[in-house]
């Protein structure tokens, strides 16, 4: 578990299979779903909280445009994909680097 109390591998199972709400979700459908965003070529990482994905993005130049508002946005757009395509909540957090 990090020190932000999301446990990167809660739900996972050997098969690198996550669970969310009992829908098994592995790593290539998230990079699935990302590539039909902004955030398509930009580094992640997964982790589960409670009933939902938490994706961890990595903040580049390419997607930050100066404003929060556009950060806010790509977040609405990837939780909005995570929900039509897979039908899971998800939690975007951004990070300065891994």
């Amino acid at each position: 578990m990090r020190a932000d109390g999301h446990d990167p591998d809660a739900g996972r199972a050997l098969d690198d299979q996550l669970r969310v709400n009992e829908i098994p979700l592995y790593p290539a459908q998230i990079r699935e779903v990302l590539a039909h965003t902004r955030a398509a070529q930009t580094r992640f990482e997964l982790g589960i909280s409670e009933r939902r994905v938490v994706v961890h993005l990595q903040v580049t130049k390419e997607l930050f445009a100066d404003t929060m508002r556009s950060l806010e946005d790509l977040k609405r757009e990837i939780e909005d994909e995570f929900m039509t395509r897979l039908g899971i909540e998800s939690e975007v957090l951004f990070v300065e680097r891994f």
